[in-house]
């Protein structure tokens, strides 16, 4: 551990105990310390704005756009989901995880006699395994998606046009106190062929199920990707990581989340995401030795 490191350390445990004028003291002084590297540079420009956060913004409940739910998910499909994506499923090893590229999985919320037949089937290959998601696990996705259709509407009564798929994608990352750097969720094939000045879309409702581990909280700004003239975000709203705990928010928003040293590096932070998409994003069906991509059926 270098210098630079110790310091960093100190300074977020300063922000555990509640000394947040000390803790923003220690990282305004690390951001002129030249043993700094870009990354951390990125994760103190995070916390910074995390510390500001803390003291003068709303927390999620409350706010038009951001709301977060306890005991939404019945337990035994909690259960079934956290073993699912436990550290010892087969899901992470068939998608190499952790990945160079995002990737991520569309399901239908057609009628279930629609769209049960159709994901099952396929078969991607990479180094020598399947990267399909096997059928038990879809049929758990979609009872998930289920539970988050009618919070997201509790959210978001007045959203149109209506909810026709979900984007889906997993995340486990041990040693989370670095977080996890600010960004919009968006439609990511339609994006590379959009041009200058078009308009980005994204889902109509983001989501994040909080499955194992604790980490940094999420960090929400009501800076919108549908709001290009905005200079910067003026409010932040953070969600604190408890398992179980779901996340739902207007899929246009700035977000990520924050550093911390309060986690326990044997428990990896595991989380599952969820974006209500309506008709018209686009997905692939890649072959099979393909790389992997967003929005995959």
């Amino acid at each position: 551990m270098t210098k630079a490191d110790r310091k960093l350390e100190a300074a977020l445990l300063l922000r555990e105990e509640g000394r947040h004028e000390e803790a923003i003291a220690s990282f305004k002084k690390l951001q002129n310390d030249p043993e700094v590297g870009e990354a951390a540079q990125y994760e103190l420009a995070l916390l910074l704005i995390f510390e500001a956060g803390e003291k003068k913004s709303a927390r999620c409940d409350g706010n038009k756009r951001v709301r977060a739910f306890d005991n939404l998910i019945p337990a035994p499909l909690l259960s079934a989901l956290k073993t699912a994506f436990s550290q010892t499923s087969d899901f992470w090893t068939k998608h190499d995880y952790p990945t160079d590229t995002f990737f991520s999985y569309n399901l239908s919320l057609a009628p279930r006699e629609e769209s049960a037949p159709r994901a099952s089937k396929k078969q991607r290959t990479g180094s020598g395994n399947s990267r399909s998601t096997d059928t038990s696990t879809l049929v758990l996705l979609r009872q998930l998606a289920d539970c988050l259709l009618p919070a997201a509407q509790t959210v978001f009564p007045d959203a149109a046009p209506p909810v026709s798929s979900a984007e889906w994608w997993a995340h486990s990352r041990r040693g989370c106190g670095a977080g996890h750097q600010l960004h919009f969720d968006l439609d990511e094939l339609r994006v590379r062929d959009a041009g200058e000045g078009a308009a980005l879309p994204h889902p109509l409702a983001s989501c994040v199920l909080f499955l194992e581990g604790c980490g940094g909280p999420t960090l929400l700004t009501d800076l919108s990707v549908d709001d290009p003239g905005a200079a910067a975000a003026t409010e932040g709203f953070l969600c604190p990581a408890a398992p179980g705990r779901v996340l739902v928010f207007d899929g246009g928003l700035l977000h990520g989340v924050c550093p911390t040293a309060a986690f326990d590096p044997a428990v990896p932070r595991t989380t599952l995401m969820m974006g209500l998409w309506p008709d018209g994003v686009r997905t692939t069906a890649p072959a099979p030795a393909a790389p992997l991509g967003p929005n995959m059926t």
